[in-house]
């Protein structure tokens, strides 16, 4: 089987390049290019490449995020991540999202091509495998589906029953979120991701309308409508595509098509507008086969004005609705000229759409005003038996109060985003399954991203570390399924490649229109220096500042501790009291930095000769404490001051001079020297003192 390789490289001449040199090195490899992220995660996605080489650096969606995606949908496609940054933390984060290698392109032209053939050699084929009988099967299944079209009436009250045909999963998200918000009563019958699919739900469920994206896996362009039709001729089918193709549009509305929609500019308000006239199209030609009797009982069966006219703009049918809207009768009407009906300064708008709609044979949209009050209409052209236009259909609603609602709403929604994208702090808002729907511009300096590098990205996978994203994502989910979502909490974001930031949240809840939960909203304070501060004020309350060791609040706590254990368990512990010998004499001569270095260099050697479980501490000036819990009587502790005097032997370097400095050492053991704190510091103390009296550099075991 022939390889596929994915190259996505913004750089034109530099993927130009590395496209013919690959072709070169492997004539039997199909290679495709990809010049953004989203591009390359879109291409991957449809034609299932055996291996990708991926830039870090790519507009729209950076390597990073295009490497992780093609990870979790391809786990054993080798990816490699070729870019111009050099150093760990790039390497790093590269592997830690899914990358199978990394190179700099300093080492393309000597290290991909043996790197190439090693992985072309473990590839794996990643496309399922179907036997011959099972592809017979599915084969002689879809010509049945095909050639039995099916013959079910559109229905006209209710709800809308939706099949919703669209392969990519971030789009169908979409989709089903404006349905929800869609002021038309619709709810999802069935889902495809292809048309295969697809042509099994007509054959299963009832339908009432078709939304379909036109690019499939199994189907393209204008063959999916017409795969539709033939299963489904009587249901209505609007396409949403990505492209911006007006050849494709004419020909969609062509082929069958009710209206063309394009996804970057679709809202809940034109998918909602959509549906509801695709329905009111349908059944108006379904009349007009029925005769002018059936169309106007179906005209008169709408509250909004409806009309049929002639190319000329002659009146031939209308509902009473629509002669109310003109202050006349039907009768009146019939055999007027619409155009001259319609107030001067709305002619040429008026006219310009039926032109329009005769020309393009797709529908037209016109919203305008009139006397305060404001219509919005569209003009279907009807196509006769010869393939032309030869009259047109005018769905015509009065929206001034739905207008009215919504520049209240959009108002309310401007004043809304003003105020989340100038506060100074945090605002996110998620949607049930964690990915980003809106985040002010405050997070996107803090976090170092763009826009389009948030929105529609997983929040979990996306901006918190990795030890802590999967676990807080399964959280989330539960937690909205439940209801019981947690209202206030802390928790670190990733803010670039190596840095994060500590952020104190709280949470609200999102519900739709029907009360269900939509998602959450969440605000949250940069906690990030008042957590380091809060961390430096605990260390400064513990820990010596100049040696790093526990200071003598800390000393007591785990001396008490070590107390109770050794009360509850009956063994032994000791405490050393250990005093440089002659220091004073180092700060006097060389000063009392020298003299501070020292101390470093003693506390570093102290360290290591005692036990993970043990302490040493510091208690001012060149005093020293250590606490030795679980000792085995005397032979344990003068084996632990032993070494340590033989530790202090070796000469230290101090302001570029060696010094040797000795120390005295006294001990005192838990429970025959004392059971506390006190008593256990001043014997040892004592034995101290009778150390530096017999000459210094010298340990001693207190005795009565």
């Amino acid at each position: 089987m022939a390889k596929t390789l994915l190259i996505a490289e913004d750089h034109i001449p530099l993927q130009k390049s590395l496209r013919d040199w690959l072709l070169s090195a492997f004539p039997d490899c199909e290679v495709l290019t990809a010049d953004d992220g989203v591009a390359a995660v879109e291409i991957a996605c449809r034609h299932s490449p055996s291996l990708a080489i991926m830039d870090l650096n790519l507009p729209k969606m950076n390597g990073i995020e295009a490497t992780r995606l093609l990870r979790q949908a391809y786990p054993e496609m080798p990816i490699i991540v070729l870019t111009m940054y050099e150093g760990e933390p790039y390497q790093s984060e590269s592997l830690d999202a899914g990358a199978t290698v990394f190179l700099t392109k300093r080492l393309m032209q000597t290290d991909l091509l043996p790197v190439l053939k090693r992985l072309f050699a473990e590839i794996k084929d990643l496309s399922p495998v179907t036997s011959a009988s099972a592809a017979k099967e599915k084969e002689k299944a879809m010509s049945e589906d095909l050639s039995d079209p099916g013959s079910r009436d559109i229905n006209t009250e209710g709800p809308l029953r939706i099949l919703l045909v669209e392969d990519n999963p971030g789009d169908a998200r979409l989709i089903r979120e404006m349905l929800r918000e869609s002021s038309t009563e619709t709810f999802l019958s069935c889902e495809a991701e292809s048309i295969q699919t697809a042509l099994a739900c007509l054959k299963k469920e009832n339908i009432d309308m078709i939304l379909t994206d036109l690019h499939l896996p199994d189907s393209d362009g204008i063959e999916t409508i017409q795969s539709l039709n033939r299963q489904a001729p009587s249901l209505p089918i609007i396409v949403l595509t990505g492209q911006d193709d007006e050849a494709l549009a004419d020909q969609s509305i062509r082929g069958g098509a009710q209206d063309y929609l394009r996804k970057n500019e679709l809202s809940p308000y034109l998918l909602n507008r959509s549906l509801r006239l695709a329905r009111e199209r349908k059944r108006i030609e379904e009349a007009l086969r029925e005769g002018d009797e059936t169309i106007k009982a179906l005209l008169n069966a709408t509250a909004d004005a409806a009309y049929f006219i002639d190319l000329d703009g002659t009146y031939l049918a209308m509902n009473n609705a629509g002669a109310e809207r003109h202050g006349k009768t039907v009768s009146e009407l019939i055999g007027c000229n619409a155009f001259a009906l319609v107030p001067g300064e709305n002619v040429r708008k008026r006219k310009s759409c039926v032109e329009e709609a005769i020309r393009t044979e797709r529908p037209v949209y016109l919203e305008e005003e009139r006397e305060g009050r404001y219509l919005e209409s569209v003009v279907y052209p009807i196509i006769g038996a010869y393939g032309r236009v030869f009259r047109l259909a005018i769905f015509s609603r009065d929206v001034t109060e739905q207008k009215k609602l919504r520049d209240a709403f959009y108002e309310t929604e401007r004043r809304f985003r003003d105020l989340f994208e100038h506060v100074q702090m945090v605002t996110v808002m998620l949607d049930t399954e964690g990915y980003v729907s809106f985040c002010n511009p405050y997070f996107l300096k803090l976090a170092k991203r763009r826009s389009e590098e948030v929105i529609g990205h997983n929040w979990f996978d996306l901006c918190l570390p990795q030890e802590i994203g999967p676990a807080m994502k399964e959280r989330y989910v539960k937690e909205i399924q439940t209801g019981n979502v947690t209202l206030h909490y802390e928790n670190p974001i990733r803010s670039g490649l190596n840095d994060q930031r500590v952020i104190s949240w709280t949470n609200t809840i999102i519900r739709d229109k029907q009360g269900r939960i939509s998602g959450t909203m969440s605000i949250g304070e940069d906690i990030t220096e008042r957590r380091a501060t809060e961390e430096r004020i605990r260390y400064l309350a513990y820990y010596d500042t100049l040696t790093g060791l526990p200071n003598r609040a800390l000393f007591s706590d785990r001396t008490a501790q070590a107390i109770a254990a050794a009360r509850r368990h009956g063994t032994k512990l000791a405490l050393l009291m250990l005093d440089l010998d002659r220091f004073k004499d180092v700060n006097d001569e060389l000063g009392h930095r020298a003299g501070d270095q020292m101390l470093i260099g003693v506390s570093e050697r102290l360290r290591q000769c005692l036990r993970a479980t043990d302490t040493v501490a510091r208690f001012g000036g060149d005093e020293f404490v250590i606490l030795l819990p679980e000792v085995q009587g005397e032979e344990g502790v003068r084996a632990t001051a032993a070494k340590i005097l033989e530790s202090l032997q070796s000469p230290l370097l101090v302001e570029g001079r060696c010094l040797t400095i000795t120390a005295s050492i006294g001990a005192a053991i838990y429970p025959g020297h004392g059971i506390d704190e006190d008593s256990l510091l001043k014997h040892a103390d004592k034995a101290m003192y009778s150390v530096k009296e017999k000459g210094r550099n010298a340990y001693e075991i207190y005795s009565v």
